[in-house]
């Protein structure tokens, strides 16, 4: 999906009402660590991970307006590394991730009529690129902005891409190449399907432990029993287009996505919902009543199920869940198994849609990686830190240090007031006063301001690394004092202030303009 990377307030957040917190520690976000940086803005696109792999696709956008995506990997030494894929010849519409043995893993990618594949070791190395499937076309024909290939993978080495490729008049064919396991490279690619249509969306393969592979498409599916067999003839499938699930059973479904058209769509007797293809390498995801109910209040649903397991029975989902309309924000939620195995007491994490959940070590851990250049308006920061922070209970989640709160130095006017930027690097409540001294004047009173998120609502909390504007009503005229006092309080209570002081001054074009009074940072 396209990703929505927008801050909304708690109060907004909160509409959501998950489940009740099981007995013990409530789980939190915890303290972050900083793993890489850019110079310039960027944001986290993708992620994959499992206990032998960390890797996440940052996309940076270029100063001639095109992005460049980068991928971050983690390999057997500890210490993340990073790759850049090469200059396609069309916009990249999707990049995936897959998860090969032995903590390797490769990035594939839309190359103009291609997908390319690349590839990184355990020891850190990078392969050089090169083409999984060719003469495609990886976009829906009657909208190019929208990827229509698919990749699936049992997240232990036999991976799945599948694609249209275009034949005579209004004919295509279903494409695809495998990659199996302990193989270096793609089979060549296989025709599973001829279709008397110009256009249908292709799904995510389905692959199974023992090699099994099902190529899906709206309508109709091919499978190849195990490793090394061939395809079987294409069968029709029952999947409906609208509203977008299968009957798998008298009171059963299955679903190839969580968006609400198709959780408001649902048989009235539907029990069990069970999400197949997408992020669900680990296997079929069932959808407990709680989440589904989520997804369904939701405005657009839910997005991105990402799945982890541990050693024994602990799993976790983390899933992107949509505020009601007409909010249009997206928040990351956790939910855990339930007696029956499908994933119940979904609990709210994140308000920032920007973070992408990678696996944590300790069982029950997720952590949430993201890129810390996303602003206020008038409050971006040029260069940008890659950032990881983890979310559970216990230990693994102690509080050693209170947060750290930093002020910018960029502040942004408009015609009725002064936006002085500010972040904390974890999760905290925030509390401003400011205090005003007009030229030639005593100096006001201290008095409340607001801190707001970058679309502009109340932060009512601030979320890791991502900055906040404090709005002080005052005109911008030469020789004002602008002081300022914040102070921000974690989960655990731990509280710290910071003030600053900002004055408005001439600059050499004559405009008056806001500076730090340490002298840095005029605008």
């Amino acid at each position: 999906m396209t990703r929505v990377v927008r801050l909304v307030a708690l109060t907004a957040a909160c509409v959501l009402v998950s489940a009740a917190p099981a007995a013990g520690v409530t789980p939190r976000l915890g303290e972050p660590r900083v793993i890489s940086s850019f110079d310039g803005k960027a944001r986290a696109l993708e992620s994959a991970s499992d206990a032998s792999h960390r890797a996440m696709v940052v996309v940076e956008p270029t100063p001639s307006g095109a992005s460049r995506h980068v991928v971050l990997f983690r390999p057997a030494d500890g210490r993340y590394r990073r790759f850049e894929l090469p200059p396609p010849r069309d916009p990249i519409q999707q990049v995936r991730l897959a998860l090969l043995e032995n903590g390797e893993g490769f990035a594939a990618w839309d190359d103009g009529d291609r997908i390319a594949v690349q590839r990184w070791r355990a020891d850190g190395r990078v392969d050089r690129p090169f083409v999984a499937l060719e003469s495609v076309r990886p976009a829906l024909a009657a909208d190019p902005a929208a990827a229509n290939w698919g990749l699936g993978s049992d997240g232990s080495g036999t991976v799945a891409i599948a694609a249209l490729r275009p034949g005579r008049g209004t004919r295509v064919s279903v494409q695809t190449a495998i990659r199996e396991a302990g193989a270096e490279t793609f089979t060549a690619a296989v025709s599973v399907a001829a279709l008397a249509v110009a256009d249908v969306p292709v799904m995510a393969p389905v692959v199974e432990p023992g090699g099994a592979v099902t190529v899906r498409w709206r309508g109709g599916a091919a499978r190849r029993p195990a490793t090394g067999a061939p395809f079987a003839a294409p069968v029709a499938s029952t999947w409906e287009e609208t509203p977008g699930h299968e009957v798998i059973g008298e009171d059963a479904v299955a679903v190839d996505d969580l968006s609400a058209a198709t959780m408001r769509g649902l048989p009235r007797r539907t029990r069990r919902v069970t999400l197949i293809g997408a992020e669900a390498t680990a296997g079929p995801i069932a959808i407990g009543p709680a989440l589904r109910n989520l997804c369904r209040m939701g405005a657009s649903g839910c997005a991105e199920p990402h799945r982890f397991a541990w050693p024994g029975v602990t799993e976790r989902l983390a899933v992107l869940v949509s505020a009601p309309a007409p909010a249009q924000a997206w928040q990351w939620y956790v939910a855990e198994p339930g007696r029956d195995g499908s994933f119940v007491r979904p609990r709210l994490v994140s308000i920032n849609a920007g973070l992408v959940p990678l696996w944590g070590g300790t069982p029950g851990r997720v952590d949430f990686a993201g890129v810390d250049t996303d602003g206020a308006p008038g409050a971006e920061r040029d260069g940008g830190r890659v950032f990881v922070v983890p979310y559970g209970a216990g230990p693994a989640i102690a509080d050693r240090r209170p947060p750290q709160l930093t002020f910018g130095t960029h502040v942004h006017t408009d015609a009725r007031a002064v936006y002085v930027p500010v972040w904390c690097d974890e999760a905290c409540s925030v509390r401003v006063r400011v205090r005003v001294q007009r030229p030639g004047r005593r100096p006001g009173r201290w008095q409340p301001a607001a801190a707001l998120d970058r679309d502009g609502s109340y932060a009512v909390r601030m979320e890791p690394f991502q900055t906040a504007a404090i709005r002080v009503r005052a005109r911008t005229t030469a020789g004002t004092l602008l002081r300022v006092r914040v102070t921000v309080r974690d989960r655990v209570g731990k509280a710290v202030t910071s003030r600053a002081v900002f004055r408005a001054a001439a600059r050499p074009d004559g405009a008056v303009g806001w500076c730090h009074a340490g002298g840095r940072g005029c605008t």
